[in-house]
């Protein structure tokens, strides 16, 4: 269960909530968010926020409004999520030397690959014979290193998510037994 910090006793006045239509509604690409905090702080942050950072588009704004008025295609949004996270997690922990966690949230899924070799060969090998591209994990701190990310929500229809995906297991497949890597 989501419990946001905000809600908790005491907690609304020293916390901070950032939202966007990226993450919370699987709109990526419209850079638009907000943020829910107390008077005091929320006064600062307007501040800042007109003096450095300025607005979101207004193309923007207005083409998300229609899902910030009716949000009810996110229960399906979350259904496609959940099964290509699941196919995702089955597949790639059935090819010996990769290994990933069930992702919770987001429109992503974090391969860890590092027994494949090294990520940059494992990325371009991906590129080049598998046509899919990732992101590399390292670009995310330290903890991403030998890991790569792949947006299973990249594409409109699961099969087409599907069959990238199985041309990246395959892959890793081939990866698996150049280096002998059993199990």
């Amino acid at each position: 269960e989501m419990v946001t910090m905000a809600a908790l006793p005491g907690m609304w006045e020293l916390t901070v909530t950032v939202c966007s239509v990226s993450k919370g509604m699987g709109l990526s690409g419209f850079r638009v968010g907000w943020t829910y905090a107390c008077d005091e702080i929320m006064d600062v942050y307007y501040g800042a926020a007109v003096n450095c950072q300025g607005a979101a588009s207004t193309m923007g704004q207005v083409a998300v409004m229609p899902a910030i008025r009716d949000d009810s295609f996110i229960k399906d949004y979350l259904a496609v999520y959940e099964r290509r996270a699941r196919y995702a997690y089955d597949l790639f922990n059935s090819v010996p030397g990769v290994s990933m966690l069930l992702p919770e949230a987001g429109f992503y899924a974090w391969i860890n690959i590092s027994r494949l070799g090294p990520s940059e060969e494992t990325v371009r090998r991906l590129v080049e014979e598998a046509k899919v591209n990732v992101n590399y994990g390292k670009f995310y701190g330290s903890e991403g290193r030998g890991y790569i990310r792949l947006i299973i929500a990249a594409f409109l229809e699961d099969e087409e998510c599907f069959v990238a995906m199985e041309r990246m297991a395959d892959l890793f497949r081939t990866m698996s037994e150049e280096r002998g890597i059993k199990g």
